[in-house]
Order: C-alpha cells, then sequence, then structure tokens
C-alpha cells in the first residue's frame, strides 16, 4: 500500500471516529437532558447505563486518536492498521451501537405529549348568560362585551 493511499486511509480512521465521538457525546446531551425534562420517562440504572456506554465510547474514541497520533509519530507513517487502532475503533462502534440500543426504551417510555397541570378556563356570567372557555398558558385572552353579549378571542404575545 502506497503511503497516499496509507494517509488517506488515516485520514478517513481519524474523521470517522471524530464523527463517533460526536454521536457519543450527543446520546449523553441527549439522556441527561431527557431525565431533566421528564425525570420518570428514565430510570436510574437506564440513565447511567446509557451515560456509561456513550462515555466508554467516548474514551475508546479519545484513546484512538491519541495512539493514532502517537503512532504516527513513532513510526512516521500512517498505518492505521495496528492491532491496539483496530481494538479501539471497534470498541467505540460498539459502545455507541449498544447506547444507541439503549436509547429505544428510553424514546418509547417518553410520554408523547406533556399535559399542562396549570391549564384552566375562564366563565363570564352576564345577565344570566354564561360562558366557559378555556385559557391556554401562551395566549392572551380578549373578552368583549356588547350589550348581554360577549366574545372571546385570544393571540400570541
Amino acid at each position: 500500500m502506497s503511503d497516499e493511499y496509507k494517509q488517506k486511509a488515516a485520514e478517513l480512521g481519524f474523521d470517522l471516529t471524530k464523527q463517533f465521538l460526536t454521536l457519543a457525546f450527543g446520546g449523553i446531551a441527549f439522556v441527561v437532558g431527557i431525565s431533566f425534562s421528564t425525570p420518570s420517562a428514565v430510570s436510574t440504572a437506564l440513565l447511567w447505563w446509557a451515560i456509561g456506554l456513550f462515555s466508554a465510547s467516548c474514551i475508546a474514541g479519545l484513546l484512538f486518536l491519541m495512539c493514532g497520533v502517537s503512532h504516527l509519530n513513532e513510526k512516521k507513517n500512517f498505518d492505521i492498521y495496528a492491532m491496539s487502532l483496530r481494538t479501539l475503533s471497534v470498541l467505540q462502534i460498539i459502545f455507541v451501537i449498544v447506547g444507541v440500543v439503549m436509547l429505544c426504551p428510553i424514546v418509547n417510555h417518553r410520554p408523547a405529549h406533556l399535559q399542562d397541570s396549570k391549564s384552566s378556563s375562564i366563565e363570564i356570567h352576564v345577565n344570566g348568560q354564561s360562558m366557559t372557555y378555556p385559557i391556554e398558558s401562551e395566549k392572551y385572552v380578549t373578552i368583549q362585551f356588547s350589550g348581554s353579549n360577549f366574545t372571546f378571542s385570544t393571540k400570541k404575545p
């Protein structure tokens, strides 16, 4: 294999490792974000397993990059097919894949729609007439009176 092809293979290997690092860090952020926004969606054990798997992938990826640079510096070539580098890259990929599989029950358990516990309604009584109108938390409600008639309208702020 010529140096040009070895260099290209090394560049692709390092780029792929960086992409898996991004995916693993994103997985950690995703799981932590869901655990904060919807605490009941993620059990403690599942949370730590997912974080542990993605963290292990990050560690394997960072070690791959560090060992690859060290190998390049010591051997003065772009051969990234050394057994230690292969092992680290395979571990990184396996940890990410298992971590993504661990996300399936987390996403499946998360409620599709969160109901606002503060939702309420307004009831107006005028001259023997009454009307009830639901109030949405992120809208302004306008009530217009015209004699004994009244109308409701809403608009976003």
